[in-house]
């Protein structure tokens, strides 16, 4: 047996008048304390007069491996086993390439354009191909995103019966959620998604209060402000009986740099007087470039950001707000670009494999998988981004070195095509996080 390369090792105070460290595996998310006495007879591979117990526990946390094993070639292989297993067909869509907000750090160039029955036919018809070619699939998850994809709520509504009525053909189930900045979402208009087409997740952006949210996402006539009225709609959807009844979520996204984080624990503070914080799900977002609009030109480092984020994520643990998980979970993939069939659909037919594609420095026919003239074409690797997972296998990426890989999975594979830092701001607190989630279970324990 040998010590996994897989571990991050982070001394405590002593316990018992014993010097422990935290042992935290990044590929089963496991951690347990250890003596450090324990621990330099594992980093000589001594393993003699251990406890079978801790041997047991220390080969279930993936902590101690076979000797002969490459531990990189088994990640590889759990991960292609884990996306060849996977059976839910993940597909978003763009209704509109129009929005009605100006924010500074968006990367998308908006048209006054809707999708049209044509490109709706195309939807349906690529979708149809893929569950025909692929029968693995046993459910379809739809993605409404823009633009801003409400400013499309007629096309919405038309596709969404057509993909219910596909989903019924196929036996298999739909599900929906919605990326939006929430300016029009009423609670009937909510009511309406939630019963009728399924939506039941909402992603909505709050860059704090009305003093910092006004001043960075504003209307693009006047410069209107929108804080106010996105609040109100939040507050009625999420105290009405259906958004309980039927188990909805709305996912309050803060987009953060230098220039509004004072504001965030503002708005959580809001969020706990009004009595809905336990109602959401709060992210926290470092402001990243986008396409190359220098957007994060204010951001905080990873390592200053995660320092803020440690604090947000303790006030959201002890007021009952639901947030990311503590402790990272081991990942099977970086995102939806290493997936077979996951991909996004815009308002003109085109088919790309990242989100921000679409309407961006991007938006051309190399970053493209498909178009509606070319509707049954697959991903392969001349496409940007789609040689991701063999450049992490060939090295090209140094994430193999890395004791995070099987946590992040490669981070951002635009991040590192553009050579930005694609590490999770996790990489830089982790040992804040595994204190914090001890403390919290130590807590729990003597409560019990």
């Amino acid at each position: 047996m040998k010590l996994s390369k897989y571990l991050y090792i982070a001394p405590v105070k002593k316990e018992n008048n014993l010097e422990k460290v935290f042992v935290f595996s990044t590929r089963s998310s496991l951690s347990t304390l250890i003596r450090t006495d324990t621990l330099k007879k594992f980093q000589t591979n001594d393993f003699s007069n251990i406890p079978e117990s801790l041997m047991d526990k220390l080969i279930k946390y993936k902590i101690i491996v076979p000797k002969e094993e490459n531990e990189f070639a088994s990640i590889l292989k759990e991960n292609k086993f884990f996306k060849e297993k996977n059976d839910i067909l993940s597909i978003t869509i763009q209704p509109t390439a129009n929005c009605q907000f100006g924010c500074h750090y968006c990367g998308q160039e908006h048209i006054n354009h809707q999708m049209d029955n044509d490109v709706e036919d195309f939807c349906i018809n690529r979708i149809k191909h893929i569950l025909d070619t692929t029968p693995k699939y046993k459910k379809l998850k739809i993605t409404w995103y823009g633009g801003e994809p409400l400013l499309g709520l007629t096309t919405i509504r038309s596709l969404s019966y057509k993909l219910q009525d596909l989903c019924k053909s196929y036996g298999i189930k739909y599900r929906a959620d919605m990326v939006t900045n929430g300016y029009l979402l009423k609670k009937d208009i909510f009511k309406n998604l939630l019963l009728e087409h399924k939506v039941k997740s909402y992603q909505i952006t709050l860059d704090g209060i009305s003093e910092s949210h006004d001043q960075r996402r504003v209307l693009k006539k006047n410069r209107g402000k929108t804080f106010d009225t996105i609040y109100k709609n939040i507050k009625e959807i999420v105290t009405s009986y259906e958004y309980i009844s039927e188990d909805a979520r709305i996912q309050i996204r803060i987009n953060i740099d230098k220039k509004n984080y004072k504001e965030v624990d503002k708005l959580m503070y809001m969020l706990v007087e009004d009595k809905i914080a336990n109602k959401i799900y709060i992210s926290f977002a470092p402001v990243e470039d986008w396409g190359g609009n220098n957007a994060g030109k204010d951001s905080f480092s990873h390592e200053d950001f995660s320092i803020h984020h440690m604090k947000w994520t303790r006030f959201c643990i002890e007021n009952n707000i639901s947030t990311a998980s503590l402790i990272p979970t081991r990942s099977f993939s970086s995102c939806m670009v290493e997936s077979e069939h996951n991909e996004v659909i815009d308002a003109f037919g085109n088919v790309y494999p990242c989100w921000e594609f679409p309407y961006s420095a991007y938006k051309d026919e190399r970053n493209m998988i498909a178009s509606k003239n070319r509707p049954f074409d697959t991903k392969q690797s001349k496409t940007t981004l789609l040689d991701f997972s063999e450049k992490i296998k060939n090295g090209t990426y140094e994430c193999f070195k890395c004791i995070f890989y099987p946590l992040c999975g490669g981070g951002c594979p635009l991040a590192l095509y553009e050579k930005r830092n694609a590490c999770p701001t996790y990489k830089f607190d982790i040992k804040q996080r595994l204190i914090t989630d001890y403390e919290i279970r130590r807590k729990e324990r003597e409560n019990a």
